[in-house]
């Protein structure tokens, strides 16, 4: 047809079974639209080779007009083809794009206009020349921390870093607490509490793991009484521990003190959190008889006889019949505060009596 050559053109004679090979050339601007006919066979490049002839056949060449599609890349990736590539007017041109190692297509733009499936990008049907453009973004890697028992990771949430970047992450335990190991997809190295992954080329995790420490607490009593339990005691990190404190016969509690740190409610003692080795020492004091009583119309609480530790102020509660008010309360010093009576600080055997009146 119009648009190109075919050779040898005309009619050729081949024997019966043999094959025929054809040049066909687009004239310049046109392209080869098709080549068919009756003969059958295939095309490579500009030679057009006949199916075995067993019978008088044809091949007919058809040229179309060539549109110029120039395609090209942004550093960091590959268009295929690339450079001025000839289509023929009115069908579309298909790209291969190759983004680098670490890196993603962000576009394809041109005048030419078409679709991206993947890193196939195809045109519109080319009516006039245009150009194919393909640009390359460095791609992101998102990297995920995750911790289990008492500790901390820093930063805590997922994190973006550029292909091939490393991340560092603080490791930070609870009081009591260690760093029993750090894993996850990353990779990396531990240097005392910062962890550096490897070079990310793939979304990954970091796993940080605490455990509690062992510690010792050394429970020790002074004279006149005793604790339990008594010398050094186990004690996980991060826990609390508990003694008991008991008095010899005629003392009370005075104290409770070391390095470990606690409360103190009645004759047992509650440790802080334990966080490194610390010590818990008791201490006692001679205890004095607060003797208790009330007149009648009335009562006092705790009545009897009130055991406090030398040196100390001892706490009653007084409360008058219905009908009746507290007229008086004497004895051990001390001053009455509403229906509380608290003693001075007492250092020998003394007496309260509350009296009442009808109101």
């Amino acid at each position: 047809g119009t648009g190109g050559t075919i050779s040898p053109s005309g009619a050729s004679t081949v024997n019966a079974g043999a094959t025929k090979t054809f040049a066909v050339t687009p004239n310049a601007g046109y392209t080869l639209a098709s080549v068919g006919g009756t003969c059958g066979g295939t095309f490579d490049g500009n030679s057009y080779t006949t199916s075995p002839v067993t019978a008088n056949c044809t091949v007919t060449a058809t040229f179309a007009q060539a549109r110029t599609i120039t395609s090209s890349a942004g550093t960091n990736g590959s268009i295929t083809p690339m450079g001025a590539v000839e289509v023929t007017s009115g069908s579309s041109g298909i790209f291969t794009i190759t983004p680098n190692a670490g890196f993603l297509i962000s576009s394809v733009s041109g005048s030419c206009g078409g679709t991206l499936n993947g890193n196939v990008y195809t045109t519109k049907p080319i009516g006039a020349n245009c150009t194919v453009t393909a640009s390359f973004v460095k791609q992101t890697i998102t990297i995920t921390p995750s911790t289990s028992g008492g500790g901390t990771i820093s930063p805590n949430s997922a994190t973006a870093v550029s292909y091939g970047a490393t991340r560092a992450f603080t490791l930070t335990p609870s009081a009591g607490y260690g760093i029993a190991s750090v894993g996850g997809t990353c990779g990396g190295t531990l240097n005392n509490r910062t962890y550096t992954t490897n070079p990310a080329t793939a979304d990954c995790t970091v796993s940080a793991v605490f455990v509690p420490l062992g510690y010792t607490v050394t429970a020790s009593a002074n004279a006149n009484g005793a604790i339990s339990p008594s010398g050094a005691v186990a004690a996980t990190g991060g826990t609390t521990k508990t003694f008991t404190l008991t008095p010899d016969a005629g003392y009370a509690v005075s104290s409770v003190s070391g390095t470990c740190g606690g409360t103190l409610s009645g004759n047992t003692y509650t440790t802080k959190a334990i966080s490194k080795d610390c010590t818990v020492i008791a201490s006692f004091v001679a205890r004095t008889v607060i003797t208790a009583s009330a007149n009648a119309n009335g009562t006092i609480s705790p009545i009897g006889k009130v055991g406090v530790a030398s040196g100390t102020s001892g706490t009653f509660t007084i409360t008058p019949n219905t009908g009746y008010r507290i007229s008086s309360v004497t004895g051990c010093g001390g001053t009455l505060s509403g229906n509380v009576y608290t003693t001075k600080p007492v250092t020998a055997n003394c007496t309260i009596t509350a009296a009442f009146a009808r109101q």
